[in-house]
């Protein structure tokens, strides 16, 4: 180990060129790894551009349909229609509130309340994914309930409010 006197004082030897080479060939080896992560996330981009603007070209004439369509429903000046819980009137709405009370705030006779005043008619199936059940018998059960209050419309297989 080599030491180096400035204004006579002894220095610490400085790195040697064997460790400089070595962390050259390390920071050169970085860089190339780099590199090639570099290249291969432009041809990732380059495929996934290329995937959008043939999309874009494949839907360009039904967006440019429906662009027409939608203009023309515009200009009749047609109303978009209103969801069934927001043509519900207060006092509907406070008799439904009374009588999710009355079955009890959280249960799924309740809950169907809500799903039916803002979804309109639904079956048995479509009742079981809103509630988030996996049992249809929570539903058979829920609507039973309801049934029995006179409170549901059966129309085929589905149900719906009846309007009080």
């Amino acid at each position: 180990m080599s030491q180096y006197m400035l204004e006579g004082k002894v220095l610490p030897a400085g790195p040697t060129v064997e460790s400089l080479q070595r962390e050259l060939y390390t920071r050169n080896k970085q860089l190339n790894d780099a590199e090639d992560a570099l290249l291969a996330e432009r041809r990732k981009t380059s495929t996934i551009e290329a995937g959008v603007s043939d999309l874009r070209k494949s839907l360009a004439p039904l967006y440019q349909a429906l662009q027409r369509v939608f203009g023309d429903i515009d200009a009749m000046g047609v109303a978009e229609s209103v969801s069934s819980s927001s043509a519900m009137g207060p006092r509907a709405s406070a008799a439904w509130d009374s009588w999710k009370q009355k079955l009890g705030p959280n249960s799924a006779a309740a809950k169907i309340i809500d799903i039916l005043m803002l979804h309109g008619e639904l079956t048995h199936t479509q009742l079981r994914i809103h509630i988030g059940t996996s049992r249809m018998q929570t539903v058979y059960d829920a609507v039973s309930k309801l049934n029995k209050a006179a409170l549901l419309n059966k129309n085929g297989d589905k149900f719906s409010l009846k309007e009080l």
